[in-house]
């Protein structure tokens, strides 16, 4: 079996810049918001349930309707964001 490897370039248009620039800033909002959230929820209770992938994909509806300009990102990446998260939170548990 041989294996085969292309090098691709993109050149993205501007209006594909400008959407790839808005994912990524939302992706990176949404992640912060939900960290600040556990992070609040844990300091005021310490014994308060973690908010587990499900949870925060639940929450981003509340989110969107507070910052509307969110429903112009492609859902999955919010949620892969949530996804991200939750897989950081599970792994730095195991850890302590």
């Amino acid at each position: 079996m041989t294996l085969t490897a292309f090098k691709v370039r993109l050149y993205p248009n501007q209006k594909q810049i400008k959407q790839i620039k808005q994912t990524f800033g939302s992706t990176r909002f949404v992640w912060n918001q939900m960290l600040a959230m556990q992070s609040a929820r844990h300091k005021n209770n310490s014994n308060a349930k973690y908010q587990n992938e499900f949870a925060m994909n639940n929450l981003l509806k509340a989110l969107k309707a507070e910052y509307p300009w969110l429903k112009n990102v492609d859902a999955t990446a919010l949620q892969a964001s949530n996804g991200n998260l939750h897989d950081a939170f599970k792994r730095f548990s195991t850890r302590n």
